[in-house]
């Protein structure tokens, strides 16, 4: 990698980085087809590789949002225990993988999920209120005292099962463990976003081990977008107690739906 490319790669990483604490995604959505359109990467060396910046960013959003108190930790080492299956097991999976098939796989998996966002009606929001039974609270560093009711059974079984399929397609989970937490769960959007990224701090980390175990992170693109990403990090939780629920949501709908294109084409071309 050349001086000019490190630190464009910088500069990528702190604009993702900053969009994706923002919504609470981890940033994987754009390290992948990036790696992989762009630089010629492997799907496993694009997964390892961002889920290893995914850590990096994670690590530095979840102490600046344990600083203001947004994590609500009771709840968070319920489902990080969850995550943590995924993380070990899903790397021996994404080894078998061949770079069209993931590539569509990713794709359609995206689309899905963009629909499912854009579409969101308040059924889906009555259907998830029956289900809650767990009381919350945490007070914020500002003091501000926040109470919801949610199911930490349905958390913990809903968080299995994304952690797995964070692994196999190299997104961290925040993508999807986000909108789960606000519509199924009803966890207020900022408490969602800021307990969602510690639990994807401790996801990823346990599959930067297994993946660089099996010889698929490169440092140099992981240490020269990490970077980036803490920059953004800093900047992101600055800033994402502004955005509104309908927001985080829209925005959400929006990133992934391009990120499915971006496959969608790459998978076209390589065919």
């Amino acid at each position: 990698m050349t001086l000019f490319s490190g630190v464009l790669l910088m500069m990528f990483g702190a604009l993702i980085g900053t969009l994706g604490t923002v919504i609470g995604v981890g940033s994987g959505w754009i390290h992948v087809p990036l790696l992989m359109i762009v630089f010629g990467f492997s799907p496993q060396d694009a997964i390892g590789t961002s889920i290893a910046v995914i850590a990096m960013n994670t690590a530095a959003g979840s102490f600046l949002y344990a600083a203001q108190k947004r994590i609500d930790f009771e709840f968070a080492k319920r489902l990080a225990l969850a995550a943590m299956p995924g993380a070990l097991f899903g790397p021996f999976i994404v080894r078998h993988y061949t770079p069209g098939g993931f590539s569509i796989a990713f794709a359609v998996f995206l689309l899905f999920l963009a629909y499912y966002l854009f579409s969101m009606r308040d059924w889906v929001f009555k259907m998830a209120n029956l289900m809650q039974r767990d009381e919350m609270t945490i007070t914020t560093s500002k003091g501000e005292v926040i109470n919801y009711t949610t199911n930490i059974e349905v958390g913990i079984i809903g968080t299995f099962i994304i952690g797995f399929l964070a692994n196999l397609l190299g997104i961290g989970g925040g993508v999807i463990h986000v909108p789960f937490l606000i519509t199924m769960l009803r966890v207020p959007p900022h408490v969602a976003v800021a307990t969602s990224h510690f639990i994807l701090f401790i996801s990823s980390s346990i599959g930067t081990v297994v993946f660089a175990l099996m010889g698929h992170v490169r440092l140099d693109f992981m240490m020269a977008i990490g970077i980036g990403t803490i920059a953004g990090a800093i900047i992101g939780a600055a800033i994402s107690s502004k955005t509104s629920e309908k927001s985080v949501r829209t925005l959400l709908a929006v990133v992934v739906s391009i990120v499915a294109l971006q496959m969608l084409f790459t998978a076209i071309r390589g065919g």
